[in-house]
């Protein structure tokens, strides 16, 4: 038998209560074995870095993935999850120097890279259970124990064999090009991983003079965005067919130089308006760039000293474009294009800037200052020897490390790359760092023979000892050598680490020895693009490393997580929200529905606690609500589910037909929304039908629940919802786990002991196509469309909702259109709140669809009477629910009310009594002194807690305070 449920339920212990049985009842192992011999759905996951605890943004990932995965095993494949943790990389270093309060690269090797590498590892398995437990009470997965982590020796083995055979077949190269890096965390970065900390910024572009060797009053104008680089300067090149001009203009008022003769400037013609404007200068001289080719200029500084010849201009086919003078000044140090010109005109490279970030020693004057900082220094020097031109504002992207936020520095650097096919970019795998797969990389320290290792085992064989026990990670793998077998040298480990983003892919693919050919492309990636950047660049690479081809079939695009003020939601922003005060306080369920009906493919989404509260008001709380009305009116009845209950579409109400073919259209078009991958317009569809079943169809069939309904019309109605119910929470499974086992538990397991344990060891059901009637649901729709006209009309004239009025007046355009409503009449009564309805036609309607009422405002003593008893009933059911009452509980009422209440009291005492389930109503005539609150009362040596409040509607007040008696 049913047992009764309470109308309001605490979200958390009900939703820990199921997560407690899928544990204990093994469920998604009995889902894995249900589902072994399945076709395959595979799902590559981007492992999440484990550095500090979850936000939003993971959560909202893993709910849509859980989604999907709920939905795919339903629908009867076998689901083939790759991931992993990605314990490695600068987040987790970086957490492990702030703990140990260093602050910078050279600190954490004085401290020791062991010690230094220990923390990090406890920092990792501390972030992964704080994943698994977030994970679980999320979603409820239980299969965190098989996931491997990117810091295991097993993890670290695959990488190496992964690099072998990128090495093997030559796709692995050592060379020297301008990379980002990082001067604090001391490490070359990938372009990826530069591009993720790129902020558009308003920064101070300057125009310098540099004055020809032989005419010093002719001068190239060159413009560059960071005036430190001019140190590092070379060259000039200029674009052989562009036009360039000679100008003449006097010097400004105030500007050096103004007493002497005008100064002529070189640039290109295209842009003399945009540096100089209109009639400000006189052109001296026009001709094509190919002219300057080799005239030399006065260096701008002179304390490092070129090695080849410098300080010339060379030519070079390159698009000129709006800003600057035509001119582009080179620093092979620190632009790519720069250095490649250098190499082909022979070009010196100097490298003012160390390792560090700051100013070498060679450079008197900033020695020792960081690079950015050095900036207003250098403009005042060029100012005060005459060749500052002029410097502007530009809005430019400007590059800053993704882990600490310093300053990225373009500098050249020797680093090591994987050639990526189909890219315009190769991928700077080399880090200078200590927490990550180490290179496996050995070198001769005699002869640089180079031996690349690609597995512990061959580590093993080569070191002459066995090495199955040790720790891959630095320090320890660094102190493994082994004689070359090229000469008599050693041969000694070279000291990088790999990109943590490679071991990410390599969790993600199922790389050999997998079977490949079951587990490749994956049928599915489930991510935000913008927040997985480096996860999905690692995976392109590899997939196209490997299998020659893109890693997945579908991708769908999560949108960003922002919060209040549109900034993105990420653990380090102090707008941050904790995903487990939202779990507390909504629960798990309300944030899948918040986070799968609000997003779109790609957008961005804000959160608040609005999404949250419009997720439990128009889903969860209306699914409870009619729940709990199912199961208290059955226990109320002793009606139990068995074989003879008739299906809905059998019985002769028309609201329970209606609400079958809704359930079942429902689950055709949910089905086919689904397999489109569309969550969002998915939750819509359900959260559509919610609100027909408990906006539409509880309220018209109230009365059918009813203890004085027949008996026949109350076993329809409750079978018809048992079945929706057990049906819908097939349906809800995949989006709002808990709620739905919980349904499944108490409607299906406690009646059928051969069921399922669990709605999610069930398959999709099925559309009945036989039980969807689609004109009784348009006439449904053209019923819901009066009553929303008739709300609209009573709200214009000021007519309280609650109040019933004489009668209605609906028109339609045909007299086919009067014939097929008229079965609907008593539900129009009821849904309109008047005693009567007529018909009529009217010809200047034009669809079928189209419909006008008109209600008779014409108020007697009597429904007066009855509305104002209504409303107070309602209130009454209401404050009853909100004290946590049983829906059948029985009460004491004693109210003191107004007069015109009071009389509608008295009129109505009887109907007022079996609303409330109230065995003994009194008016008193003086209000209570307690207008709200509890209160201890002691009548014929009874002692009861009586409840008060006091309520105002429609100018009409009322105290009372209410006792329950028991419960049935």
């Amino acid at each position: 038998m049913f047992k009764p449920v309470p109308t309001r339920y605490n979200v958390t212990l009900l939703e820990e209560e199921v997560s407690r049985l899928w544990k204990t009842q093994r469920v998604f192992d009995k889902r894995r074995s249900l589902r072994q011999d399945a076709s395959p759905f595979i799902v590559y996951e981007r492992p999440p870095s484990v550095c500090g605890k979850p936000g939003l943004q993971d959560a909202l990932a893993r709910v849509h993935q859980d989604m999907w995965l709920r939905y795919k095993t339903m629908r009867g494949l076998r689901v083939l999850r790759y991931n992993g943790w990605n314990t490695h990389g600068l987040p987790v270093e970086l957490l492990a120097e702030k703990r140990l309060d260093l602050t910078s690269k050279g600190q954490v090797e004085q401290v020791g890279i062991d010690r230094f590498n220990d923390f990090c590892r406890q920092l990792a398995l501390d972030g992964i259970r704080g994943w698994e437990h977030l994970d679980e009470r999320l979603t409820g997965w239980e299969e965190t124990n098989a996931v491997p982590s990117s810091h295991n020796n097993q993890s670290i083995a695959s990488v190496w064999s992964l690099f072998k055979q990128a090495w093997t077949r030559g796709l692995v190269y050592q060379a020297e090009r301008v990379t980002p890096y990082c001067p604090r965390c001391g490490t070359t970065l990938a372009d990826y991983e530069s591009a993720l900390g790129t902020e558009q910024i308003d920064s101070q572009a300057t125009c310098v003079r540099l004055p020809l060797l032989e005419d010093p009053g002719t001068s190239l104008l060159i413009w560059t965005e960071h005036i430190w680089n001019l140190l590092g300067n070379v060259a000039v090149a200029v674009n052989p067919n562009a036009e360039y001009v000679i100008v003449e203009r006097d010097f400004p008022e105030g500007e050096a130089g103004k007493d002497q003769r005008p100064e002529k400037l070189i640039l290109a013609r295209a842009l003399l308006n945009r540096v100089f404007g209109e009639g400000a200068v006189r052109v001296y001289e026009t001709f094509r760039g190919s002219k300057l080719k080799g005239i030399k200029y006065r260096p701008l500084f002179q304390f490092q000293l070129a090695d080849k010849p410098a300080y010339r201009v060379i030519l070079d086919d390159f698009y000129i474009s709006e800003t600057g003078s035509g001119l582009q000044q080179l620093t092979p140090a620190f632009d790519a294009q720069a250095l490649q010109l250098a190499r082909q005109n022979d070009l010196p490279i100097l490298t003012p800037i160390g390792p560090d970030g700051m100013f070498v020693s060679d450079i008197r004057p900033w020695r020792g200052m960081f690079f950015n900082d050095a900036e207003s220094y250098i403009q005042q020097d060029l100012q005060e020897r005459g060749l500052l031109f002029r410097t502007e504002i530009h809005n430019q992207n400007a590059a800053f490390c993704c882990g600490c936020g310093t300053p990225l520095l373009p500098v050249v650097r020797n680093a090591w790359y994987l050639r990526i096919q189909n890219s315009e970019a190769d991928w700077a795998l080399g880090r200078e760092r200590f927490w990550g797969t180490p290179l496996p990389l050995w070198q001769c320290i005699k002869c640089e023979h180079q031996l690349v290792i690609g597995s512990q085992e061959e580590l093993s064989h080569l070191a002459g000892r066995n090495l199955a026990e040790m720790d891959l990670h630095r320090p320890f793998v660094d102190e493994v050598a082994f004689a070359c077998p090229q000469c008599d040298g050693l041969m000694r480990r070279l000291p990088q680490v790999l990109d943590a983003g490679l071991d990410a892919a390599a969790l993600s693919l199922p790389l050999p020895p997998r079977d490949v050919e079951q587990t490749y492309p994956a049928d599915i990636l489930i991510e935000s693009a913008e927040q997985s950047q480096a996860w999905f660049y690692a995976l392109h690479a590899l997939s196209n490393l490997f299998f020659d081809g893109p890693a997945y079939r579908r991708w769908i695009d999560l949108p960003t997580l922002v919060e209040a003020g549109e900034k993105k939601a990420s653990d380090d922003h102090p707008a941050h929200v904790d995903p487990w005060d939202v779990i507390h306080d909504h629960g798990a369920d309300a944030l899948r529905w918040a986070f799968l009906s609000a997003c779109s493919s790609g957008d961005r989404l804000k959160f608040s606690s609005e999404l949250l509260v419009t997720a439990r008001n128009d889903c969860i709380s209306p699914l409870w609500d009619t729940y709990a009305l199912l199961v208290n009116t059955a226990v109320q009845a002793g009606w139990n589910p068995g074989p003879l209950d008739l299906p809905a579409q059998g019985s002769p109400a028309i609201l329970d037909r209606w609400i079958s073919s809704r359930l079942h259209g429902l689950l055709k078009e949910l089905t086919a929304a689904l397999e489109g991958y569309d969550a969002t317009a998915a939750t819509m569809l359900l959260q559509s039908f919610v609100a027909d079943l408990a906006g539409v169809y509880i309220p018209l069939s109230r009365q059918r629940f009813a203890e004085k309904a027949a008996a026949d019309d109350r076993q329809a109605v409750c079978s018809t919802l048992y079945q929706t119910l057990v049906t819908l929470s097939q349906m809800l499974a995949p989006f709002i786990p808990f709620l739905a086992d919980e349904f499944h538990h108490k409607l299906v397991r406690s009646f059928d002991f051969s069921s399922s344990i669990s709605v999610h060891l069930t398959d999709w059901p099925a559309a009945d196509e036989a039980a969807i009637d689609l004109e009784l649901d348009r006439r449904m729709v053209l019923l819901q469309r009066i009553a929303s006209l008739g709300r609209s009309v009573r709200t214009d004239a000021g007519i309280a909702l609650y109040q019933p009025l004489p009668g209605a007046v609906v028109m339609l355009n045909s007299q086919d259109e009067i014939d097929a409503l008229q079965p609907f009449t008593d539900l129009l009564v009821d849904a309109l709140h008047i005693r009567q309805v007529s018909y009529e036609i009217d010809g200047t309607l034009m669809s079928p669809d189209e419909v006008r009422i008109i209600l008779d405002p014409h108020l007697t003593v009597e429904l007066v009477q009855e509305g104002l008893a209504d409303e107070l009933i309602r209130r009454i059911q209401d404050f009853c629910q909100k004290a946590g009452f049983p829906q059948d509980a029985s009460v004491h009422l004693f109210i003191n009310a107004t007069p015109r209440l009071a009389g509608a009291i008295n009129a109505f005492q009887t109907r007022i009594m079996e609303g409330t389930h109230c065995l003994e109503l009194k008016l008193v005539s003086q209000p209570s002194s307690q207008q709200s609150g509890t209160e201890s009362v002691i009548e014929q040596g009874r002692s009861s807690r009586r409840l008060y409040t006091m309520i105002e509607f429609d100018g009409e007040r009322a105290t009372f305070g209410i006792e329950k008696v028991s419960d049935h």
